[in-house]
């Protein structure tokens, strides 16, 4: 959850890993009994909360912060009714052994029986968490609360003491269920203190107030549930029914949490956020999820959820949907055609399936971004998604799309990022793709595109990262308009049949990080002016027709981590690459995590390099290719929400890859 003077704000791109440090402001117990003014080590660490930025350079319009939607209406629904993040004029002091118990266990089993919440065989099994509750609740709880009469109801307005009991018994559940002694935090479960009070506000090192635990309204009515990155084990009650009144329930990032998402949660028909996350959740989604109709966010990502998509009609309000990283299957095609507020989807590395035609989620014409990369989807490009006016992500890679690419594409300024690499699409790219003007990423590498690559790409000067690569597109140069794009920090045209001169004004490029040009048919010498790219770190040019030496100049590359030359005509010494910082240990310790290759043959020529990994071009494999060099940079992006779409780590193979340094400690 968002702290909440940071909701309009960016944290770290690494969101998914990186650690903020917290201070308990409520001096909490932790785990050890200790707090962590006491421990005095400055503060645990928690995940940061993922977030998509709202405003950054690379994508100029407004992107949702993720974890923030929560805290929003945290904060909007709270000035609306008045919430407190607990109560504390209940507290108690009073020990257990002090005063006469107001009820025993067995009194507190046969009302919980009566009520419904748990079943009388449960209490038969004393280790159980619901038999360990009623036996705290009767033995140990400083508040030695009395059994409300039989017949209450739990829901009556009238009657909080009932309300109170039920909530705490269903509180001392949850706590055993997923072992509470071991959490993270303890945030005052099984304190004294009135069951509302059971949480915390946790300081962040930017100064944002984040709440854990049980978060009740003015009326001690269950209002939240924040228990992310705590450690829990086990698995959700099906106790937690009871928890009607509850609008946010946030359970992300607990490794251990598993079982199945109870039905439960279908009785929480309040619930604006549903945010488990990053566990080991298995099983399907209950059919009954669409009995949420005031849900606006459903949050259940890396987990190992299975079995179809559940109907989601009725759930009108439903803006936000995140399944990626699952075991999700089925027909989606129509899946999305019922609600009306979506605007972002996330489903990428599942199993799903079905058909892109000109009516899918033609209705949902609020939606900015969706990604459904790798999975089986088959059909043509959806361009009529590109129409809708706030319309910004589209990530299909990795699917079955067939057919040819769009005649015409729509001017859009808000389009930021097209992904459509490793699909069958066909024919040829049409210049108005230059309509999609404020692109930062385009990515529509192996595919059968052919035909001319349009000069109009050059006039996309926001562009970032663009890959085109392993096309049979029509033989020719790069176009001379790339020249514009001097934003480019990857730049892809492996294997698309480029001809011609490499161009001087590459070196032009001051942010450029990846070039990957091999493969092609490029002749003539290196530019010396690529020596000028201090910022690159991955150089392919193998597999050409080039001549000449490699540049003195390239002494500058201070950045370069891999250099890839075998496969051409290249002559002379290239030992002064040798004494850049990456490379001086790889004469005496070829270990791949930095890499040079050239046609040296055995160091002694014809280039010269002591470090470099040798290839013979006299010595080709089966194939007639160069045998030495099975290390292909896949230059495209397996593009992920968490990370802002940016790149975290290259591959070469699959048993060499380079973590990206902006998410090295």
């Amino acid at each position: 959850m968002m702290s909440n003077s940071n909701i309009d704000g960016v944290v770290d791109d690494d969101a998914r890993t990186a650690q903020t440090e917290m201070t308990d402001v409520n001096n909490n117990n932790n785990n050890d009994g200790s707090t962590l003014m006491e421990r005095g080590d400055g503060g645990a660490s928690l995940p940061n909360p993922v977030e998509i930025p709202r405003s950054t350079g690379r994508k100029g319009s407004t992107m949702l912060v993720v974890f923030a939607i929560s805290m929003l209406i945290v904060v909007v629904v709270s000035i609306a009714l008045g919430v407190s993040l607990g109560t504390k004029d209940d507290d108690s002091s009073s020990s257990s052994g002090s005063m006469a118990r107001a009820s025993t266990a067995e009194e507190i089993q046969d009302y919980i029986v009566d009520l419904g919440l748990s079943s009388a065989d449960t209490f038969l099994n004393s280790d159980v968490p619901q038999t360990k509750a009623s036996e705290w609740l009767a033995n140990v709880d400083p508040l030695n609360l009395r059994v409300p009469e039989k017949g209450v109801d739990r829901r009556t307005e009238d009657d909080e003491d009932a309300y109170h009991f039920v909530l705490r018994y269903v509180m001392v559940v949850l706590y055993y269920t997923t072992n509470g002694p071991n959490w993270r935090y303890q945030f005052n479960f099984l304190s004294g203190k009135h069951t509302c009070a059971w949480n915390g506000i946790l300081l962040n090192s930017v100064g944002g107030f984040i709440s854990f635990g049980l978060v009740c309204n003015n009326q001690k009515e269950a209002f939240a549930l924040y228990l992310d990155a705590q450690g829990l084990e086990g698995s959700l009650p099906q106790e937690m029914a009871v928890l009607t009144t509850l609008k946010q329930l946030d359970f992300n990032f607990n490794d251990d949490l598993g079982g199945n998402l109870p039905t439960a949660l279908c009785a929480m028909v309040d619930l604006l956020t549903l945010s488990i996350g990053y566990n080991k959740i298995s099983g399907n989604i209950p059919p009954c999820i669409n009995e949420l109709t005031n849900l606006e966010f459903l949050f259940l990502p890396d987990t190992q959820l299975g079995g179809p998509l559940p109907s989601l009609v009725g759930m009108n309000k439903l803006q936000k949907i995140f399944l990626d990283d699952n075991n999700l299957n089925g027909d989606i095609s129509t899946a999305f055609d019922a609600l009306p507020e979506l605007q972002m989807v996330f489903l990428e590395d599942n199993d799903f399936t079905g058909l892109i035609g000109p009516d899918f989620m033609k209705n949902n014409d609020k939606l900015v971004q969706f990604d459904a990369s790798d999975n089986r989807l088959s059909g043509a490009l959806p361009i009529h998604l590109l129409q809708f006016e706030q319309f910004q992500l589209l990530d299909l890679h990795g699917n079955a799309l067939n057919g040819p690419m769009p005649t015409s594409y729509p001017i859009n300024p808000n389009m930021l990022f097209m992904a459509l690499h490793d699909n069958d699409l066909e024919g040829t790219l049409d210049p108005s793709i230059a309509n999609l003007y404020n692109l930062f990423h385009l990515d529509l590498s192996n595919n059968t595109l052919g035909g001319p690559i349009p000069d109009e790409i050059g006039n996309m000067a926001n562009l970032t990262y663009l890959f085109l690569g392993k096309n049979p597109f029509q033989p020719g140069p790069i176009p001379d308009t790339f020249a514009n794009l001097t934003k480019l920090e990857e730049f892809s045209l492996k294997t698309s049949k480029r001809t011609g001169n490499l161009p001087s004004y590459i070196g032009s490029w001051s942010s450029l990080k990846l070039l990957d040009l091999d493969e092609n048919d490029f002749g003539g010498n290196i530019p010396t002016e690529f020596g000028e790219l201090v910022d690159l770190e991955f150089l392919m040019l193998n597999d050409n027709l080039l001549i000449g030496e490699i540049p003195d100049e390239f002494k500058n590359l201070i950045k370069l981590r891999a250099g890839f030359f075998e496969s051409n005509a290249l002559t002379g010494d290239m030992n002064h690459m040798c004494e850049l910082g990456n490379f001086q240990e790889l004469a005496n310790d070829l270990d791949g995590n930095e890499l040079l290759v050239a046609d040296c043959i055995n160091n002694v020529g014809p280039v010269a390099c002591d470090c470099c990994i040798c290839c013979d071009p006299n010595d080709p494999d089966d194939n007639g290719e160069n045998s030495c060099n099975d290390h292909e940079l896949i230059t495209n992006l397996d593009p992920q929400w968490e990370f802002i779409y940016t790149r975290v780590r290259f591959d070469f193979g699959n048993d060499t890859r380079f973590v990206d340094r902006a998410y090295l400690p």
